[in-house]
């Protein structure tokens, strides 16, 4: 009877401190995953400090211009109108590349800030065939040494007189956006 009581004590011991050890491990796993996902970072963006995004800004900057309008645009009767298209691109392009400032026409001439920039390697681009009306009349560029593709398209409220949109191109020709 005394054999039949250790064995007794001594598994009823023995699953206690199974218990433990199980509550133990579970305890140590909660602390070790709350430690993980403190230490989560979430993967670099590519385009964060990129030549593209030094391009956008670059762009972005131009367009908000003050007078651009008036330096770029058509004028029709007293009213200006922005350009569109290709006469749009060869605008863009004449002010941010020296060999191409041949091409400015009017108040429109080419700006040394851009100099060394990235944008100033792009080039016409596809034009889109998309439907959008936001895209309607835009001017396509794209970077010959990376896969980033700008419009720029006129804006019908024209405050500012143009707008911009780009992407970054996964084996296509045009951004997702311009899908109809």
């Amino acid at each position: 009877m005394e054999v039949f009581l250790f064995a007794l004590v001594y598994l009823y011991a023995s699953m206690g401190l199974l218990m433990m050890t199980g509550i133990m491990a579970i305890f140590e796993m909660a602390i070790s995953f709350d430690g993980q996902q403190m230490n989560f970072r979430p993967p670099r963006d590519s385009y964060h400090g990129s030549n593209a995004q030094m391009a956008d800004r670059d762009l972005m900057a131009l367009l908000a211009t003050p007078g651009l309008l008036q330096s770029m645009g058509q004028s029709v009767g007293a009213q200006q109108t922005p350009l569109t298209g290709q006469a749009l691109c060869d605008q863009l392009l004449c002010r941010m590349d020296a060999t191409l400032q041949a091409r400015c026409q009017g108040a429109n001439a080419y700006d040394k800030f851009f100099d060394q920039r990235p944008v100033a390697t792009y080039r016409p681009g596809l034009q889109t065939t998309s439907s959008a009306s936001a895209l309607a009349g835009s001017c396509a560029l794209s970077s010959p040494q990376s896969d980033h593709r700008v419009l720029i398209a006129p804006n019908p409220s024209t405050d500012p007189p143009y707008r911009l949109f780009s992407c970054s191109l996964d084996e296509q020709s045009t951004c997702s956006f311009e899908l109809n």
